[in-house]
């Protein structure tokens, strides 16, 4: 069950909770709930577009945490006209909603909606985390939109490694989801998977941070991580059965709308970018691309650090994101990172390096 494919255009809709007051300035230009399509006002016009695909779990808070940690802003200083498709709250009749409106259908307005206005029949994807997973498919399924994509820790075989993410969706039976999952639940469930990292290291950090700047994106930081919108029944349902229980998309059996997706069918250059700690979405879960993609189609990075410090870490700020934007630019060599390989979980030899 699906509801119309009638959205707004230039949307006054207020702001989600949980954006930064100092957040870069961004405006709707269009809405159909519960997807809002917002455009990064300080970008340039005729910059190069790209659109930006985050996922439900959270807000996406985290890409502009403040203007010293903030990806958006990283990429609004190359030029770029950055879009942003971010996900509302549902309502009760949405829990209706599956993996195939999210992935396909609400994507694919967004894009559309940012190929009319800028007059191309192509634009650059950012897929983060679980979206990701959305804009891999929405790159499989209609890979004329899309000119290059990005995917950031992004869980694309999570049977490649003994998480504790997998053991809870393992732990989880989908068929008891009926309803809406209320924010709270997931806030806390996710809490679980690190207890002792979250209550004594990270806290013991705080005690450590100097100056108000530092304490203002620790607290800020606080406030997304438990921050979790509701989930709406269905999505969630089959993204923990269909993703995490069967694996179907690492096993080539996903079908949405009567398309199987298969991501030997993106025609883009893909850029897959991971963490060697990231306790969420491990590397090697991450880094299979090359099962479907040539090596000239396709960059990996692995950096080190975990799952946030792919946002919002120093490190990152000066080296990962603005690379990003740089292979973006068609500079392919824009990483002097060794090559991760995925099946051994070491890095290659520097004569493979990019």
């Amino acid at each position: 069950m699906t509801a119309p494919d009638r959205f707004s255009i230039g949307s006054s809709t207020p702001e989600p909770p949980g954006v930064p007051a100092d957040g870069a300035a961004r405006e709707v230009i269009a809405a159909r709930s519960p997807w809002r399509l917002f455009r990064y006002t300080e970008g340039a016009p005729d910059g190069p577009p790209v659109v930006i695909i985050y996922s439900l779990i959270n807000r996406p808070a985290l890409l502009d945490l403040d203007p010293q940690r903030s990806l958006v802003r990283r990429l609004l200083e190359q030029g770029r006209d950055v879009y942003l498709l971010a996900w509302d709250a549902p309502a009760r009749w949405q829990r209706h909603l599956g993996l195939a409106d999210y992935a396909l259908r609400f994507p694919r307005q967004a894009l559309a909606t940012v190929c009319r206005r800028r007059g191309v029949s192509a634009v650059d994807v950012i897929g983060i985390c679980q979206g990701g997973v959305l804009a891999l498919c929405q790159a499989a399924a209609y890979p004329e939109r899309v000119r290059r994509l990005v995917l950031v820790a992004t869980p694309l075989d999570p049977h490649q490694a003994d998480h504790r993410l997998l053991r809870l969706a393992r732990a989880t039976d989908p068929d008891t989801l009926e309803h809406n999952v209320p924010g709270e639940a997931l806030s806390t469930a996710f809490t679980a998977l690190r207890p002792t990292d979250l209550l004594v290291r990270r806290y013991r950090r705080s005690r450590e941070q100097s100056g108000d700047a530092r304490h203002r994106r620790f607290l800020r930081m606080e406030r997304w991580m438990y921050d979790c919108p509701d989930q709406p029944a269905r999505m969630l349902r089959e993204t923990l059965a269909w993703l995490y229980r069967d694996n179907r998309l690492a096993r080539g059996c996903l079908v949405l709308d009567g398309r199987t997706i298969d991501p030997s069918a993106i025609r883009a250059p893909v850029l897959t970018i991971a963490a060697r700690r990231d306790h969420l979405v491990p590397a090697e879960t991450a880094l299979v691309m090359a099962r479907w993609l040539s090596p000239q189609q396709l960059t990996e990075v692995c950096e080190p650090g975990g799952h946030l410090g792919l946002f919002v870490s120093a490190r990152a700020q000066t080296g990962l994101l603005p690379g990003i934007g740089r292979w973006l630019d068609g500079r392919d060599k824009a990483f002097a990172l060794p090559r991760y390989n995925s099946r051994t979980s070491r890095q290659v030899p520097s004569s493979h390096r990019y």
